[in-house]
């Protein structure tokens, strides 16, 4: 909190505004840090971006500063045309998606996750002899843009 204070009151040369980004906000505490973090955030020429899993442990005051946008995960079968790109550029055919969605539903939204599952029916899909024969390059996947994370952003307080 001592560094975004001080960062808060000097003079930006390279932007109007300071740009503050704290992730999972929802771990400071809400006594000590939030309160104070509720105080810096009056500070004029200052934007915090804000992420929090747990909008009710966040200060009210805090939250009356911000904008808050939800993001919900996207619903597994979003993820069937990604999952499908992965196993075509490894080279494997793309089965059913009744065989996919058990696969994807277990990641529970984690894009990490549904990549390396989809990595890993690939070689086994490979390894089956279900291979994907193609004539052009492999695309490059499209990822859903919905985050699986509660976020939100604090107003921007005109410099005087």
């Amino acid at each position: 909190m001592n560094n975004i204070e001080t960062a808060s009151l000097t003079v930006n040369i390279c932007s109007q505004f300071h740009h503050f980004i704290i992730d999972e906000c929802d771990n400071l505490s809400r006594n000590l840090h939030q309160k104070r973090l509720r105080n810096i955030m009056n500070v004029s020429g200052c934007i915090f971006y804000l992420t929090t899993n747990h909008l009710h442990r966040i200060d009210g005051g805090i939250a009356s500063r911000c904008h808050i946008i939800d993001c919900d995960a996207a619903p597994p079968h979003a993820w069937l045309s990604l999952f499908a790109r992965v196993l075509q550029n490894n080279g494997a055919s793309v089965p059913s998606a009744s065989v996919l969605l058990p696969s994807i539903y277990k990641c529970n939204g984690s894009v990490r996750d549904i990549i390396s599952e989809a990595q890993k029916l690939a070689v086994f899909l490979v390894a089956k002899g279900h291979t994907f024969q193609t004539t052009s390059a492999p695309v490059a996947p499209i990822v859903p843009t919905v985050m699986n994370r509660m976020q939100f952003s604090a107003a921007t307080r005109q410099v005087p």
